[in-house]
């Protein structure tokens, strides 16, 4: 049976709003969907299955409700459902954390049985395989990989490309499970600690926010709506997007085109803002001369980058804090 553990950490959190939407197919927008998903509650009964989860190329029907689940790594695959307090009988290791990562409370994970993945993109599968799962809980991998995972048990992907969101994921991994009322709840429970910050911000709602590092020989920006800018823009600031909307390289010639309007830069680059640092177009933008440029560290960058409810959770004061530090023209001084 699966084992529960209720995350309780904030308490008296509100149901979120946002169910998926009882359909056989994904939507025109290419959004998850489920069939026969109960708009609240633990779907355990008989008529609430089978069921047909996921999108795209990774819609996969579940035929009862899972006992035996595996999340292929620990990434977004093991936060969906510690937040669940469901623990999976193995779980893939990438090795990316030492022991777990840090917005997982280690006693969760104890004694859970771990695979050591092939690549950090590669899980187990004689492993998977061997843990006899009724469900697989999974993310980005490419449908080659889906088919060979799906040949040992249902598996649903919970994330395919870079604009599904952490909400999305959660409910995927709440409808694929019948534990819709608990997904809601985690949901809920990201969302509050989100808001609190939020709340932080409020003196600065016209703040214009660029989420942007130089990379070597191009500058790299994300827009508010993908994966490492969404959280900054609940937040409830503006985040710059590029030209279309979408995360991109670009010369570093329009450094001063595309960051000039900015009030605050996040550098989100693992390396600590070397390149950023070293490039003259960029320490001459207002931002930067005003203080507002400000280099996210490692572990807060992973966590907006993962974008899982656990993540996000722990990484909204933090992130908050970068903001308010370039707000405040406390940021770093570039060129020095």
């Amino acid at each position: 049976m699966l084992a529960s553990k209720r995350w309780g950490r904030l308490g008296g959190v509100l149901v979120a709003a946002c169910l998926l939407a009882a359909c056989g197919s994904g939507g025109s927008d290419g959004s998850p969907s489920t069939t026969a998903a109960p708009s609240g509650g633990t779907s355990s009964s008989d008529d609430a299955w089978p069921r047909t989860v996921g999108r795209d190329f990774a819609e996969t029907e579940v035929p009862a409700q899972p006992q035996r689940v595996v999340a292929t790594a620990d990434r977004d695959q093991l936060d969906v459902l510690l937040a669940m307090g469901i623990e999976p009988v193995l779980y893939g290791f990438s090795g990316d954390y030492e022991v777990s990562a840090p917005w997982i409370d280690p006693s969760e994970i104890e004694g859970l049985e771990k695979a050591t993945m092939a690549s950090a993109f590669e899980p187990n599968l004689e492993r998977i395989a061997a843990a006899r799962p009724d469900l697989i809980v999974d993310a980005w991998s490419e449908p080659t990989m889906h088919d060979s995972l799906s040949q040992i048990a249902p598996t649903v992907q919970i994330k395919i490309d870079n604009t599904d969101s952490w909400r999305d994921a959660q409910l995927l991994a709440g409808a694929a499970l019948g534990q819709e009322e608990a997904a809601d709840e985690a949901i809920a429970e990201t969302e509050a600690v989100i808001a609190s910050q939020a709340e932080r911000l409020d003196e600065f709602e016209d703040l214009k926010v660029a989420v942007a590092y130089v990379d070597g020989g191009s500058l790299v920006v994300i827009p508010g709506d993908e994966i490492g800018g969404r959280i900054i823009a609940d937040l409830g600031v503006e985040v710059l997007d590029p030209p279309g909307g979408e995360s991109g390289r670009y010369s570093l010639e329009e450094i001063p085109e595309l960051l000039g309007d900015a009030d605050v830069i996040l550098s989100f680059n693992a390396g600590g803002g070397t390149d950023s640092k070293a490039n003259a177009l960029f320490a001459a933008l207002p931002a930067v001369q005003a203080g507002g440029y400000v280099p996210v560290d490692q572990e807060l960058a992973t966590a907006a980058y993962q974008e899982s409810t656990l993540s996000l959770r722990w990484a909204a004061e933090g992130l908050t804090d970068a903001i308010l530090a370039g707000a405040n023209g406390e940021g770093d001084t570039l060129g020095d």
